[in-house]
């Protein structure tokens, strides 16, 4: 199931959005936010696969959030949902996996989950592989590591017990 944030300033925008995202079974809808603050805030806390985040809103706009999810270790990845068509550019430049312009066509937004699923297909075969390879070298005895989880996230690191300075809960 993917998880998906919607963003958007116009509560009308955000339903539609949400309906048209309630689809596709494959996809959820994790949360709602109204501005850029209140979905760095929310991300903050809570994981998401996606984001379907609107440009033109109230102090933190989306190029914005998307700017900062950018620089963080695991970020979700952004679909942009506006009116606005100049900001494409700007987008992609953040890495978009799509830009998507209101009013809302449903087979556009369906085409746009599409390529979101592909996506997200691709990176969770690389961690699975990931995880198969130190799953048998584990087995095999040629990797005597510990083996955990960040916070807020499903990816599992590895970390050499002899660079372990202590342990924080």
């Amino acid at each position: 199931m993917i998880r998906i944030l919607i963003v958007d300033d116009e509560p009308l925008a955000c339903e539609e959005l949400k309906r048209l995202v309630l689809t596709d079974k494959e996809c959820q809808v994790a949360g709602t936010a109204a501005n850029g603050e209140e979905a760095l805030q929310w991300m903050g806390s809570h994981s998401v696969d996606a984001v379907l985040l609107d440009i033109d809103m109230p102090g933190i706009d989306g190029l914005e959030v998307a700017s900062r999810l950018a620089q963080w270790e695991h970020p979700p990845r952004v679909v942009f949902a506006t009116a606005h068509n100049e900001y494409a550019m700007d987008a992609f430049d953040l890495s978009a996996i799509d830009y998507v312009l209101k009013p809302y066509q449903p087979e556009r937004i369906q085409k746009a989950l599409a390529r979101l699923k592909e996506v997200l297909k691709v990176r969770e075969g690389f961690r699975d592989r990931l995880i198969t390879l130190e799953d048998t070298l584990i087995r095999k005895g040629m990797l005597k590591k510990l083996a955990g989880h960040r916070r807020n996230s499903k990816e599992r690191i590895v970390v050499d017990p002899l660079e372990v300075l202590y342990f924080q809960v």
